[in-house]
């Protein structure tokens, strides 16, 4: 068991509470952090909350073991779902808003447009401008081609915080917390796939790019260093 899933089991509403009005992540906002939770806590209701807290946890977690900013897997974490708690028409009224490009699977499905209009919502309103932490918001939902580690840092803890219970997922905490986070990334896109083909969804495109880019790079490096070369080159053209 790793150590935020032993914090989600162990802490209850009130230890949540205490971490929360913490000071201890102040950076990359013009908002001091305790104002940044008071915000976000008016968007949620306590269940999406909890899920926000304890992913960041495990975000800051993964970001010591894969060297990416912390406070950056800190903020990426506790915001990534600030607009998940929005009708499908206020997420299509705010992407209008915002400008947001809308392909034929967002309009079908909204609910995945929460990813896009929560970095929006993150940027416009809390003044966090960092790209990377936007772009990990952003693509935390679908994933997408070319993912930075703090991509991928999120879009495990998102898939895999205590309170996730699912067939897999403590296969995602294993390979994660042993090092191997492209293979934590491909089993939890994999069990999102399975779920939306079960659901009788539509994938969208970047979940398709995601999964063959991660897939490519995994494969070229299980490939001898010659022929990794070969392979970029024939990339290429």
């Amino acid at each position: 068991m790793t150590k935020a899933e032993r914090k989600g089991k162990e802490h209850g509403a009130k230890s949540l509470e205490l971490r929360a009005e913490s000071k201890e992540e102040e950076a990359l906002s013009c908002r001091p952090y305790a104002l940044i939770i008071e915000w976000l806590r008016e968007r949620l209701n306590p269940k999406l909350y909890r899920h926000s807290i304890a992913t960041q946890e495990l975000a800051a977690e993964l970001a010591e073991i894969y060297n990416v900013d912390r406070q950056k897997a800190v903020i990426a974490g506790l915001l990534h779902d600030c607009a998940r708690g929005l009708s499908n028409e206020e997420l299509l009224s705010h992407a209008d808003r915002y400008h947001i490009p809308l392909d034929h699977v967002q309009l079908a499905q909204p609910v995945l447009l929460h990813a896009p209009v929560g970095a929006r919502l993150v940027q416009m309103e809390l003044g966090i401008t960092d790209n990377e932490i936007l772009h990990a918001i952003a693509a935390h939902s679908t994933g997408s081609k070319e993912m930075s580690r703090l991509d991928k840092v999120l879009y495990v803890a998102d898939s895999s915080e205590p309170n996730r219970d699912y067939p897999g997922v403590q296969h995602i905490r294993d390979l994660a917390s042993s090092g191997d986070l492209d293979g934590a990334l491909l089993k939890a896109m994999e069990v999102k796939i399975r779920y939306v083909m079960g659901q009788k969804l539509m994938l969208h495109p970047l979940s398709t790019e995601a999964w063959n880019d991660i897939l490519k790079g995994s494969r070229r490096k299980e490939l001898p260093a010659d022929l990794r070369g070969l392979c970029s080159a024939d990339e290429r053209g």
